[in-house]
Formats: structure tokens, C-alpha cells, sequence
């Protein structure tokens, strides 16, 4: 069930939408693009993009995918304007309980401060990148 919003955390979710749909046009202006013409690349209607882009509607996760190769950035720059955790996360949680227990534990350790916090996840993220570095050096020298 989801989770009700205070009146607060509404107007703060409808301002991360309007945010993300300025920074959305941006893009689409940037690129010199019309929204008939990112309509025809991203197949979704002109009049839901221009809602999007004025903060009208959120994005789905397979739009946001969509928009972020489309414009070449980070999906993940959507997702942090918009406050959202994209649904593979979630799915990546609910199917591996030993990564669910390792956030819940990091989230629970008092002796960890914020800043401790976010240096920890960025040399996890290191270490997964050196990971992936490794098995496609590995795939090159078999010759695959």
C-alpha cells in the first residue's frame, strides 16, 4: 500500500515534478527539437509531453528510460529531480534480501554519519564499476 502524503510532501513532490518538466524543455530546447519531432523518437503523445514538460505529470520509469537515452544523460539525474527510486531498484531490493539487509543496516549504524554514509555507497559504486572493468577485460582476452 502506498504511503499517504502530507499536504507538505505533496507540494514538495509537485514541485520536483514541475522542476523536472523545466529541465525536460531544456533539453528538448537545447537539441532544437519540436515536441512532435521527441514525440516520434520516444512514442508518447505531444500533449502528454507538454504536460510533463509543464510540470503537469510525472514521467513513467520506462519514459524517463526513453527521454535519458534520447538526450544522452544520466536516467538517474531524472530520477533525483524527481525524488523517485526508478522500479528495478525496488525490484533489485525485493529479490536480493542480503542487499536489503546491508542498506538496513548502513541505514541503522549510528556511528555513521551522512557523510560516512555517502563515502561508503561511492566506493561501493567504485567497486562495482572495477567489477564490470574486470569481466569485460576478461571477456576481451577469450576473445568473446
Amino acid at each position: 500500500m502506498a504511503k499517504r502524503l502530507t499536504g507538505r510532501e505533496k507540494a514538495e513532490q509537485m514541485l520536483r515534478i514541475a522542476d523536472t518538466g523545466e529541465y525536460l524543455r531544456d533539453l528538448r530546447l537545447k537539441k532544437g527539437i519540436t515536441l512532435a519531432q521527441l514525440s516520434d523518437n520516444v512514442g508518447v503523445s505531444i500533449n502528454f509531453l507538454s504536460e510533463l514538460e509543464r510540470g503537469l505529470k510525472p514521467p513513467s520509469d520506462k519514459l524517463i528510460e526513453a527521454l535519458s537515452k534520447f538526450y544522452q544523460v544520466e536516467s538517474s539525474e531524472i530520477y533525483n529531480r524527481l525524488g523517485k527510486i526508478p522500479e528495478s531498484a525496488t525490484d533489485e531490493l525485493e529479490k536480493n534480501p542480503q542487499l536489503n539487509k546491508m542498506l538496513s543496516e548502513i541505514n541503522q549504524n549510528k556511528k555513521l554519519t551522512p557523510k560516512k554514509k555517502l563515502e561508503l555507497y561511492q566506493e561501493m559504486y567504485d567497486v562495482y564499476l572495477q567489477f564490470v572493468e574486470e569481466m569485460e577485460a576478461e571477456k576481451r582476452r577469450r576473445g568473446k
